[in-house]
């Protein structure tokens, strides 16, 4: 099965696993030089915070592990994974979530500058915390406008997921959904 990630992934191991191990062939990473070779890939990384977070490090090294797993099966290429359990660097307690204050969303809401379709949506992400991707793949069916439910049969975590929408963005797009909007 191909992982959500897959391409992402690719991206990784081309910018930062490729240029530091060259053409070795996967049979090399047999064992201790699989090891070592894995280690110089960690040590030509930028350190947190210089470029990116503890959490893209991590991501990066389990890019290498998703290769070399694959390599051991399906591809039978090496006889077992050569990064020993607990390899992966910890995750970072990640990024601040962005945060509108009630004043700051008062005055989105009723700036005329900004297109009212914009302001919806940036309603809908602040009260209903989607992601953008979420938000704008969102359809009529995924709306129960009567009852004032939201249901996300597919997204990033492929879990599907139900929950109760804000009074008042049912309220918004019930209005826009009868303006003959979207």
């Amino acid at each position: 099965t191909e992982k959500s990630s897959a391409i992402d992934d690719a991206r990784r191991l081309r910018t930062y696993v490729y240029p530091v191990i060259g053409d070795y062939k996967v049979s090399l990473f047999e064992g201790a030089r699989g090891l070592e070779l894995v280690e110089q890939v960690l040590d030509a990384l930028p350190t947190p915070p210089a470029k990116f977070s503890k959490s893209s490090r991590r991501q990066i090294i389990q890019a290498i592990h998703r290769l070399l797993t694959l390599a051991v099966y399906p591809a039978k290429l090496l006889v077992a994974n050569p990064l020993p359990k607990g390899f992966l660097p910890k995750t970072g307690k990640g990024r601040a979530k962005a945060y509108l204050y009630p004043s700051e969303d008062a005055a989105l809401m009723k700036c005329t500058d900004v297109p009212l379709v914009e302001r919806l949506l940036f309603g809908l992400l602040a009260r209903e915390g989607m992601r953008v991707s979420e938000a704008l793949s969102l359809t009529w069916a995924d709306l129960d406008l009567e009852r004032g439910v939201v249901s996300l049969e597919e997204n990033k975590t492929d879990d599907p997921r139900t929950w109760a929408l804000d009074p008042g963005v049912t309220a918004a797009l019930r209005r826009w959904k009868n303006k003959g909007a979207g």
